[in-house]
């Protein structure tokens, strides 16, 4: 009598454990499911390896040695444009260092300079002695 007291006591929280199971089971195939069927977009650089695929997705109506020149010089042009930019902003980051290096050496003159008036002003002039030259 007291195991089957005991039996249909426990079942409710067996049946909410294994359906709570059952819903992070589902939870986690959900999640994993879009990392194994997506598929990650080729780079730029990805249409080289590939040549015959990615003249195709050029769909030009020239030469493929031709498409492929025209592509690779556009691309170039590309890349330059970006160096130039790379390079131009590298200018700017520099140039704000560098004022950022000048304000802070006039920064640390004008406490230095604040120290010693109050140094002279609170023990008067400094004495030269032997030690100092």
């Amino acid at each position: 009598m007291t195991s089957s007291k005991l039996r249909h006591s426990c079942s409710f929280p067996i049946l909410l454990l294994t359906f709570l199971n059952f819903i992070l089971f589902i939870l986690s195939a959900a999640s994993i499911a879009p990392i194994v069927f997506l598929k990650t977009p080729p780079t730029s650089l990805a249409l080289f390896t590939k040549e015959k695929s990615s003249l195709l997705m050029l769909k030009s109506p020239r030469d493929p040695r031709e498409a492929k020149s025209c592509w690779v010089r556009d691309y170039e042009s590309v890349e330059a444009e970006r160096e130039a930019w790379s390079r131009k902003r590298n200018q700017r980051i520099a140039k704000v260092q560098q004022e950022c290096m000048e304000n802070a050496n006039k920064i640390c003159e004008m406490k230095d300079k604040e120290f010693d008036d109050k140094i002279k002003n609170k023990y008067g002039q400094w004495v030269k002695n032997d030690f100092e030259g």
